[in-house]
């Protein structure tokens, strides 16, 4: 598992886990703050940037990050823990998902090998920008089909009354 330098954790670190953050939050239909978004992004990418520095195994790095993210939006966000847990694990799903198509696509453009990119890091920070970038409009896309569903059933309950 490859160190996160402060510019990986500054360029990729904390807007990954707002991102991450984000999609916990909206598929709990929660109407969390930017501000306290902010919080959990800043607070998950220094517990990542801590957790990859210790000397766990391969996997395990993922399994404590999940649950703090957990932690943080059950708090910050004012979500159950079940929703937290779900979200947690789906947002990472995405995360993974996304790695896994932009790093291979990554390296077939580019034409560098994983060891050149972990070896620099303001080439791993670039890197990880384009799931950034889906994982912020994953989030987006369900804050704004979160919306319009409150908009119809607001209106279909207007209706109702009449």
């Amino acid at each position: 598992m490859p160190k996160l330098s402060l510019i990986s954790l500054l360029l990729q670190g904390i807007p990954e886990s707002m991102a991450l953050g984000a999609i916990v939050l909206v598929f709990a239909r929660s109407r969390t703050p930017l501000k306290k978004l902010l919080l959990i992004g800043v607070l998950q990418g220094a517990t990542a940037y801590a957790v990859r520095l210790l000397p766990i195994s391969f996997g395990i790095h993922g399994i404590v990050l999940i649950v703090t993210l957990a932690i943080y939006c059950r708090f910050f966000g004012g979500i159950s823990v079940l929703n937290a847990l779900k979200g947690a694990i789906l947002a990472f799903l995405c995360l993974i998902v996304a790695e896994m198509g932009f790093q291979s696509l990554l390296y077939k453009v580019v034409h560098t090998s994983l060891r050149e990119i972990f070896q620099n890091p303001f080439l791993m920070a670039v890197s990880g920008l384009p799931q950034v970038v889906l994982l912020s409009l994953i989030a987006l896309v369900k804050g704004s089909l979160n919306r319009r569903s409150r908009q119809v059933d607001a209106a279909l309950s207007r209706i109702e009354k009449v």
